[in-house]
């Protein structure tokens, strides 16, 4: 079954009490657009369980370069050498799940752009407590450029706040 049709087919296994949303509240100058529609609930939900995957693997990435570390011996501290270490079929779980990841996050921005097209004022969309969809314009820096400039999303920038403080991504742009 091709990758596509599988995260099609977890997306629509996610029932609404699965939904997950960050429980961050919408901020003080932060415009709501509206909430997400469910489909796009079930893909971020998708998103969020996706990114955890992520961060299972790299967990456990990180669990073999500390032994290698405490073994002592420092020339095998390279990390393509330590994924060979943990096999192919590690190597193939950690590109998949990038790939996976890749592919919902770029589909579930899509689809927020699609419900929410009238967001062009601002640089920044975020998704809130129960799935509410704000856009702010986030600070420039100093020198002039959007925090996110740095990741290439300039004015297109997208923030999405999850379990962790701040998570990044970028709206397509087109």
């Amino acid at each position: 079954m091709l990758l596509l049709q599988r995260i099609l087919d977890d997306a629509a296994a996610i029932s609404p009490d699965q939904f997950w949303s960050p429980e961050q509240a919408v901020q003080e100058g932060e415009t709501v657009l509206g909430e997400l529609s469910d489909e796009l609930k079930a893909l971020f939900t998708l998103l969020h369980h996706s990114t955890d995957e992520i961060r299972t693997i790299h967990g456990e990435l990180e669990a073999a370069f500390k032994a290698k570390l405490l073994s002592g011996n420092l020339d095998d501290l390279d990390p393509d050498k330590i994924k060979a270490e943990l096999g192919e079929k590690f190597q193939l779980r950690h590109r998949e799940a990038h790939a996976r990841n890749a592919i919902i996050d770029k589909a579930f921005w899509y689809g927020v752009r699609e419900q929410y097209p009238d967001n062009e004022k601002f640089n920044t969309v975020a998704i809130r407590a129960a799935g509410q969809v704000v856009a702010f314009n986030a600070p420039e820096e100093e020198d002039g450029c959007s925090p996110l400039d740095i990741f290439g999303g300039g004015a297109h920038g997208i923030m999405i706040v999850s379990s962790m403080p701040f998570g990044l991504g970028r709206r397509p742009r087109g």
